[in-house]
């Protein structure tokens, strides 16, 4: 039975080249040429035939390479791919901090108003004690002094 694409139209058998095979049948180039450079008798002439290609994937799988082997051994498919997974994870890495980035301003952002609140209050608090400790004189020199340095 002849694959469908899904428009209903049956998927060719026979491809002119391996960008056109890669692209009707849904392989990696890399795949194809892989294939074609190991002996594979789906190539006649310049023509590409589906059914042997198919086979012989089958039975020669891409090789995913297992953690911790050489990258001499990996295939350019398999060096895409292992490409793309750093990537990922990089950008993840990335986003997380970001995110701790935007979380830690977030709690460290006061607002003026508040900053102002606690700024008067201590200011009060302070002149209090300061009132307290100094004789009346020396106190209005002080008041006088904070006053002008002091926007209130």
């Amino acid at each position: 039975m002849a694959k469908k694409r899904k428009d209903g139209s049956e998927v060719p058998h026979v491809s002119s080249s391996i960008k056109s095979a890669a692209s009707m049948w849904g392989l990696s180039i890399t795949e194809i040429k892989k294939a074609k450079s190991s002996g594979c008798n789906a190539f006649v002439g310049s023509r590409i035939y589906r059914q042997e290609l198919e086979k012989w994937l089958g039975l020669n799988p891409p090789k995913r390479l297992p953690v911790g082997a050489p990258i001499e051994d990996a295939d350019t498919d398999e060096l895409d791919r292992l490409k793309l997974i750093r990537q990922v994870k990089k950008l993840d890495i990335g986003i997380k901090s970001e995110r701790h980035k935007l979380e830690t301003t977030r709690e460290l952002y006061i607002s003026k108003d508040a900053v102002t609140q606690a700024w008067a209050k201590y200011m009060v608090m302070a002149m209090g004690e300061a009132e307290a400790l100094l004789s009346p004189d020396v106190f209005k020199i002080f008041e006088t002094r904070v006053r002008a340095q002091v926007k209130w």
